[in-house]
Parts: structure tokens; sequence; C-alpha cells
């Protein structure tokens, strides 16, 4: 049975951290089920992005996660859509806060911005400001994975004037 895709524009779905994660799963895994086949979705000029400081919702091993299972399939994030913030050094970035411009705009004291975050560990410790410069840090990785996601959605609609782009996460930045 063919499909006809009334999806004339593009959508780029962003996810930031592990609420926005959860939310992009839900969302994928519905695609898998309202779109059950590879090349119907494959028709579809939607990217997803998952931004987050932990690899959790990702594949272990290059075996899919169970819940991430849908009617037989693997609705698992692919590296492309997936970008982790955490493989900088936060406590470097602090101590030369000068070096870091896309940073220093957030950090107006370093000694009070460390204090504040402690050691992070797993998932920027839960912390909204570890989260935001870690963000920071990023912020040319994420434009360069938003580019991808938008060349993506491009190639299968053919049309690079429509286009829209959502933020998902628990609450903002």
């Amino acid at each position: 049975m063919a499909t006809t895709s009334f999806c004339s524009a593009n959508h780029i779905l962003v996810g930031l951290g592990g609420t926005g994660g959860k939310i992009l799963r839900a969302f994928k895994m519905r695609m898998f089920e309202e779109f059950p086949t590879a090349e119907e979705r494959a028709k579809l000029p939607v990217a997803l992005l998952y931004v987050d400081s932990t690899d959790e919702m990702m594949p272990k091993d290059g075996r899919a996660r169970a819940d991430f299972r849908v009617m037989g399939q693997d609705a698992s994030f692919t590296p492309k859509e997936f970008l982790n913030i955490k493989a900088v050094d936060v406590e470097h970035i602090l101590d030369h806060i000068g070096n870091y411009p896309s940073v220093k705009g957030i950090v107006e004291n370093a000694e009070a911005v460390r204090s504040a975050i402690g050691s992070l560990g797993q998932a920027a410790g839960q912390k909204r400001r570890a989260g935001r410069l870690l963000f920071a840090a990023n912020a040319v990785a994420y434009v360069n994975a938003l580019k991808d996601a938008y060349a993506r959605c491009e190639a299968i609609s053919g049309d690079a004037s429509k286009k829209y782009i959502y933020i998902l996460n628990s609450a903002a930045l």
C-alpha cells in the first residue's frame, strides 16, 4: 500500500537532555507505528537531534535497546541523531574562560560557577547550570549537527524554503 506524505515542510525536532530524549523516543516510536516500513519513513522530511551529556539512551555494543523496539523493529537513535556534549573538559574551560567566547557570555564568575556545579558526574550532575555550560561549550558542534539534520530533511523534501525547528526539554535552558 502506497503512503502519501502530507508533510511538505522540513521539520527538525531537537531533544535537550533526558526529558527531551524521552519525548523524541516517544515521537520516533510513534513514527514507526504510523509508518511501519523504512521506505515510508524515508519519505518524511523529519529529522531528530538528541542532545545530552550522557549516552544512556543510545544502543550499546551495536545492540538495539529493548525499550526502543516497535513492531519488531529497532527505533534506537542513530549516531547522526545524537550529539554528546559531555566531551569537554569543564575544569579546563573554567580555568581558561577567556579562551572560550561562546562560554564566557554565560559565565560571569568562573569560581562561582565552579563552586555551584561542583564535580560533574553523569548527566551533568542533573544541574541546569552545568548543562548550559556544556551546551555553550559545544555550540559549534550543535550548529553543525543542526545543519546536518536540515540537509537530511531538504534532501527528502527538495524544498529549502519551509523549515520548522522544535526544541523539546523539561524547562527552558
